[in-house]
């Protein structure tokens, strides 16, 4: 009998340079959450990083990253306004939508040119982990805004998800 693997899923690492933290402690952060990520069977893709003053208190990160975020998670990019959508209407929604186009292809890990300049096809980002803890609103603001499947996990839940 031939088994066949899962496909892994797929990360994006969402960061944000806060005041008082270097380059180099940022990439360290993001390295270790790299590495926790790829403990939990987790396939790394892109790197999205921001410096801010302060977490954005709704989403962690701004709008224009946001939009940056969704075009490796094929999500929008836009916090909907109101309670989310029914999980069916959102499945028929997904359906209608399911064939991505070649500019909302993912980029891959240190190849620092956008997939359809370094000629890569590679699969949505499933997963987003941050490196600064999140309150709740702020992790269903950034599934909100990528897609409704998409799970965002900070520092601290990542650490308790390899802790099982």
């Amino acid at each position: 009998m031939q088994t066949t693997a899962r496909p892994r899923p797929r990360a994006v690492l969402l960061g944000v340079q806060l005041p008082g933290v270097s380059d180099a402690e940022l990439d360290s952060s993001l390295d270790e959450l790299a590495r926790l990520g790829r403990t939990l069977g987790i396939e790394m893709g892109a790197r999205v990083t921001q410096k801010r003053p302060r977490l954005a208190p709704g989403t962690v990160v701004g709008g224009g990253k946001l939009k940056e975020l969704a075009h490796f998670t094929g999500g929008s990019g836009v916090v909907p306004m109101g309670p989310p959508e029914r999980k069916s209407r959102q499945r028929a929604d997904e359906a209608d939508a399911a064939e991505p186009s070649d500019d909302e292809q993912l980029e891959l890990e240190g190849s620092g040119a956008p997939p359809e300049e370094n000629g890569t096809s590679a699969p949505k980002a499933s997963v987003v982990l941050v490196d600064h803890d999140l309150s709740p609103s702020q992790a269903r603001n950034l599934e909100r805004a990528n897609l409704s499947s998409l799970a965002a996990l900070d520092e601290a839940a990542s650490f308790a998800v390899a802790g099982r």
